[in-house]
């Protein structure tokens, strides 16, 4: 195989995980689990938000 088409088998995957990822949490908007999961995704953006400003130099933060 050649690395394009390794690379597109990859990104075929990588889609079919990624939609079969959202169908599951569509099927589970309501649980317990999956409001634990949002708020565990957005305070992982906010810690890598906050990571990546500062090691811009964007906050005064003391390295």
């Amino acid at each position: 195989m050649t690395l394009t088409e390794l690379r597109d088998e990859w990104i075929e995957a990588e889609n079919a995980r990624v939609k079969a990822y959202h169908a599951f949490m569509d099927a589970n908007r309501n649980s317990p689990l999956r409001v634990d999961l949002d708020n565990a995704e957005r305070a992982e953006k906010a810690a890598k938000d906050a990571y990546s400003k500062a090691l811009r130099g964007g906050d005064g933060a003391v390295s």
